[in-house]
């Protein structure tokens, strides 16, 4: 009896031991399981509240998005300056300054003046956004426009911006750069174009707005009847668009559609990776 007593004993501990083992087998597989979900989801939309992580992750994808421009000194210049605008292996480096909002109809302060609000023709004065008559309240809506100079010196303004007509230049230069004083924007190029200077892409106001019709319309006209050069990538009315143009020939325009795709918060709070808006 001692001996059945002994092996029984023994049975049921080596089959305890046994379930014990396979319990933490399935609590490590499960873990495991998480944590490949988690990392999935990090990757895919990583919403962090690590700088230093954020830094790393953004370096390994895009390190244009950690650029960094001085705007206290750009701003102890002229409190116009807005932004800074970067297209990666092009002349585009500038910053870009807001117009002010009492200059007449169809005149811009900024047309060739520099930073400083020096005239010099010579030099094709500042990449500069259009005053926007906005009621209180109202939203900026989603078309951003830039405009700038197209000059016989390749170096200034949009001098260069006309390569981007050609299919394979337009491939080869993905992207639009766009800083703030507390972010960085990326856009995706989506298209080259050209129009008339009263086509209504040019229109400042009333301003397009998210999910309209209007908006729409104007994204199937740049997309079907303007483009020269494109993407192939779908572009809806609840996507972000920057406009940067330039003069081209005669009264006709010139100008680079690109769509909102990442933008990333110096501070390392709320990044937001997601394709679109």
């Amino acid at each position: 009896m001692r001996i059945l007593a002994a092996a029984m004993a023994t049975l049921l501990s080596g089959a305890l031991f046994a379930a014990l083992v396979f319990l933490q087998l399935d609590v490590i597989k499960r873990r495991e399981t998480v944590d490949a979900a988690f990392d999935s989801q990090l990757v895919a939309r990583p919403e962090i509240h690590n700088p230093e992580i954020d830094a790393q992750l953004i370096q390994e994808t895009d390190k244009d998005l950690l650029r960094r421009v001085d705007f206290k000194s750009l701003k102890a210049r002229s409190e116009d300056v807005d932004c800074w605008v970067y297209l990666p292996d092009t002349n585009v480096d500038f910053p870009v300054m807001q117009e002010p909002d009492n200059m007449p109809p169809g005149e811009f302060y900024y047309l060739w003046r520099d930073i400083d609000g020096i005239e010099d023709k010579s030099k094709g004065g500042s990449i500069f956004k259009p005053y926007v008559p906005l009621e209180p309240g109202e939203e900026p809506g989603m078309v951003t426009i830039m405009f700038g100079h197209r000059m016989k010196n390749r170096e200034l303004a949009f001098s260069n911006m006309k390569l981007f007509l050609e299919q394979d230049y337009f491939d080869a230069h993905p992207y639009v750069y766009v800083y703030y004083p507390d972010r960085a924007e990326r856009y995706a190029v989506w298209a080259a174009c050209n129009a008339d200077y009263r086509d209504e892409v040019y229109r400042i106001y009333p301003v397009y707005e998210a999910g309209s019709n209007s908006y729409q319309a104007l994204l199937t006209h740049i997309g079907s009847d303007l483009a020269k050069a494109c993407s192939d990538r779908t572009v809806t009315n609840e996507d972000e668009l920057l406009v940067l143009s330039t003069c081209y020939q005669d009264d006709t325009r010139m100008f680079l559609a690109a769509v909102l795709d990442r933008t990333h918060y110096y501070n390392g709070y709320g990044a937001d990776w997601s394709d679109g808006r």
